[in-house]
């Protein structure tokens, strides 16, 4: 697993951020609601939850999105996750180490989107 870099990690811990996480996810699952995925399209097929075509959340999937649009971190590079098949061909030579660096480099480089 990936570390988050110090300063976001105060900012990820304030309670006024927790609820506005919170709230953001309760909308998306206003919006939509899915189970056994994290998110799903207009079609039904399963995406990433940080996905622009998602359209529907599980309850996790609905926090992800948030983090992403509220903090722009991307949950399933930070926990080194792999969706519906996807692989990343340098991970298994990589150190934890190795990943927090790229990830923090990542976020500081990274425009605000979701995507």
């Amino acid at each position: 697993m990936n570390e988050l870099a110090p300063e976001l990690t105060q900012q990820v811990l304030q309670p006024a951020m927790h609820q506005k996480i919170l709230l953001r996810a309760a909308e998306l699952v206003v919006m939509g609601w899915t189970r056994e995925t994290s998110a799903r399209d207009a079609n039904g097929q399963k995406v990433r939850s940080t996905a622009p075509q998602a359209t529907a959340w599980c309850v996790v999937g609905a926090a992800d999105r948030a983090l992403c649009e509220l903090l722009h971190l991307d949950v399933y590079a930070l926990l080194g996750l792999e969706v519906d098949g996807e692989t990343d061909p340098d991970r298994e030579s990589r150190t934890p180490r190795d990943g927090a660096l790229s990830e923090t480099a990542r976020l500081r480089a990274r425009p605000p989107s979701c995507v």
